[in-house]
């Protein structure tokens, strides 16, 4: 069950996702639930995450299940997503009157990726 949304290619689950943890589509075999993007993975490559390896999301949207926006990461190298972005260099662009959608092609990520960067900002510092 996914959505898709234009120029991201991210593919939004848009199916359970638990009250407790709502960023993340849950996929439920056999009544065990079980990480929907964790899924995604296993069947876009024909095998199950090796023991030792999280999935994690190059797209920074957690809700994505798009099998190319899923990387491996080993657990001992910490969890997060692969540092490829630096939201610092995006918010001064943005701050300087720049274009999401500019910036975004200049860092090499998504204008989601971009808008999530200027949302943060905007409400943090709106208080």
């Amino acid at each position: 069950m996914t959505g898709k949304l234009r120029d991201t290619g991210c593919a939004f689950w848009i199916g359970y996702r638990r009250e407790t943890e709502p960023r993340y589509g849950v996929f439920s075999i056999k009544r065990t639930p079980h990480p929907a993007h964790r899924i995604a993975w296993a069947i876009a490559h024909g095998r199950s995450v090796p023991r030792g390896m999280a999935v994690v999301h190059t797209c920074t949207n957690k809700q994505c299940v798009s099998p190319g926006h899923l990387a491996l990461k080993r657990l001992t190298d910490g969890l997060g997503r692969p540092r490829t972005f630096d939201w610092k260099v995006a918010l001064r662009l943005l701050k300087a009157g720049r274009t999401q959608t500019s910036v975004a092609k200049e860092l090499g990520v998504s204008q989601s990726t971009v808008s999530r960067v200027w949302v943060d900002y905007i409400t943090r510092t709106s208080y």
